[in-house]
């Protein structure tokens, strides 16, 4: 599942509710919806904060494959981060 969301503090509703459908489709425990929210909640955030000059979209992507979760946050017209090398 993919979608785009307002760069506003205000869209974290709506990123909870895309969660939400996402979760009860893959029938994901209470424990895992509660660290994807948490997760994508803590990043959200940042981009929202620290490229507020950026009026772009947010796309969070979903998907499953077998036993892993893939959670992305995509934000356009940004320098490129990866937390990995950090």
């Amino acid at each position: 599942m993919r979608k785009k969301f307002k760069k506003n503090i205000n869209s974290l509703d709506h990123i909870f509710d895309f969660i939400t459908k996402f979760v009860t489709n893959h029938k994901l425990s209470e424990a895992t919806t509660f660290a994807i929210n948490m997760a994508v909640e803590e990043i959200f955030i940042n981009m929202v904060k620290y490229n507020a000059g950026s009026l772009n979209d947010i796309l969070l992507s979903l998907s499953r494959d077998a036993n892993k979760l893939i959670v992305s946050l995509t934000d356009y017209d940004v320098e490129p981060f990866d937390i990995k090398e950090v």
